[in-house]
């Protein structure tokens, strides 16, 4: 047995009627002016925020770039006065300056002994040298200013102008250039 048959027994509903979608009838609106007032102001506003940001990263540019040639001035300053210390504290500059304030080298030693409080030696009144620079110069402390000058306040190149005018030493040492 077959199965059609049994589909033909089978009552055939009758036809619903169709439904037809009709779009209602659209009225068309004028657009707002209100929407486009909104839209051209967000649109300028999102430029200049772009803007003001640009200008603000530009101002730190420079900024930061003024920052960095004040911070190579500054270590320049503080290599010079590096350089100027250690002429300062050089042993040659330290004799110079104590034969500008009157000292002179001891000629004659006399030592105390501690345990019983004898003095040996012979004690001597201190003469003044001709010269009491060194043998070898020192070429860092040639322009150095005067112990005197530090004194008096004399600035640093008042006082190398004055050095300037002092003979100096064909045996010195050569030093490098650092500038």
């Amino acid at each position: 047995m077959t199965a059609l048959p049994a589909i033909a027994a089978l009552p055939i509903p009758a036809e619903a009627p169709k439904r037809r979608l009709s779009l209602a009838p659209a009225t068309r609106r004028a657009p707002r002016v209100s929407f486009a007032i909104i839209a051209v102001a967000g649109i300028g506003l999102i430029v200049a925020a772009k803007l003001i940001l640009s200008i603000a990263l530009t101002e730190g540019a420079y900024a930061m770039n003024a920052a960095q040639t004040q911070q190579v001035q500054v270590q320049r300053e503080l290599q010079s006065l590096g350089e100027q210390l250690q002429q300062a504290e050089s042993p040659q500059f330290l004799a110079r300056a104590a034969e500008q304030l009157g000292m002179v080298p001891n000629t004659s030693a006399v030592y105390l002994r501690l345990s019983d409080g004898a003095v040996l030696g012979q004690q001597a009144p201190s003469k003044a040298l001709t010269s009491a620079r060194p043998q070898v110069a020192n070429a860092l402390i040639d322009g150095a200013p005067s112990a005197s000058a530090a004194v008096a306040g004399q600035t640093h190149q008042a006082a190398a102008a004055a050095a300037a005018v002092t003979p100096v030493i064909p045996d010195s040492l050569p030093t490098p250039k650092t500038h």
